[in-house]
């Protein structure tokens, strides 16, 4: 395991001090799967976490963020279960430890409409049209389902209240997500036919194509597809160009044939200004 020291000094953090435990490999720190859990769990490969393999032990909840998160083209890097915060807190023998069910690497535009309280989903898909901006925010989220009765004990309230501060002296967006609305998608079975064609293989003249077919504006969905391939395989190469950012599905409404599909920006993934600066890899490169 990676340990790192935080001292982050927001105000009326009275001086508490938190460490960020990574695992050595870059990848998710808890697997969750052991056996023994009477909750359905089980793996998504993402190709926003390098292909990795990334725990979850709830279809409604964790599972459906990662989706988003991988249909979403605001968001650059991810992963699940990304490390342990040990949070020191006076007359306490043990620091409180806390696991983050998720890591975002994303637009900044898309982190403030988190901020702003906007539900995540909506957040995730709301400017396609507008994507590929100049910085980039990291976004710890928790999520929660109707099922999670933690929210009714004073110690969980108290490890999220403080780590929520350890954040926010990092400069990081800490979020809890409430599934209901927060993942309720505008096309949940689009974004789920996005997400299970995101390994269909995509050659240089797929990328070339795509960005040339959008280059002077958007076009529609059957237009780009038609380009690709034959009408299925043009539609699946679409679906995993836009999880690879090559191009911008509009997520707002159901998706069909006329959905618009816009160009990504190519302006650079720096940081923003008040970004935290991460352990070295944190999650693994897409």
């Amino acid at each position: 395991m990676r340990k790192h020291m935080l001292r982050p000094t927001p105000k009326g953090f009275d001086g508490r001090v938190g460490r960020i435990v990574t695992s050595e490999d870059g990848g998710p720190i808890r697997r969750i799967i052991n056996g023994r859990s009477k909750r359905p769990t089980g793996t998504f490969t993402a190709i926003k976490a390098g292909g990795r393999a990334m725990p979850h032990e709830s279809v409604e909840g964790e599972l459906r963020a990662m989706w988003i998160a991988e249909a979403a083209t605001c968001v650059r890097k991810m992963l699940a279960q990304p490390h342990r915060l040990e949070i020191s807190v006076s007359g306490r023998s043990r620091p409180l430890l806390y696991f983050p069910d998720l890591l975002l690497e994303m637009d900044e535009a898309a982190a403030s409409r988190i901020v702003g309280g906007q539900p995540f989903a909506q957040a995730m898909f709301a400017e396609p049209e507008n994507m590929g901006g100049k910085y980039t925010r990291t976004v710890v989220l928790e999520i929660k389902t109707g099922a999670d009765r933690r929210m009714e004990d004073a110690e969980y309230r108290l490890k999220l209240s403080l780590a929520r501060k350890l954040y926010r002296g990092l400069g990081v967006v800490f979020a809890v997500v409430q599934a209901d609305p927060g993942l309720l998608a505008p096309d949940l079975s689009a974004v789920k036919r996005i997400v299970m064609n995101r390994h269909v293989a995509i050659d240089s003249r797929d990328i070339e194509i795509a960005a040339s077919r959008v280059q002077d504006g958007p076009v529609a969905l059957v237009d780009l597809a038609a380009s690709l391939g034959s009408s299925h395989l043009g539609i699946s190469k679409a679906f995993a160009l836009h999880v690879r950012r090559v191009i911008s599905i509009d997520l707002n409404g159901p998706v069909g044939p006329q959905t618009a599909i816009h160009r990504m920006k190519s302006a650079g993934t720096r940081r923003a200004p008040r970004s935290a600066v991460w352990p070295k890899e944190p999650y693994a490169k897409a």
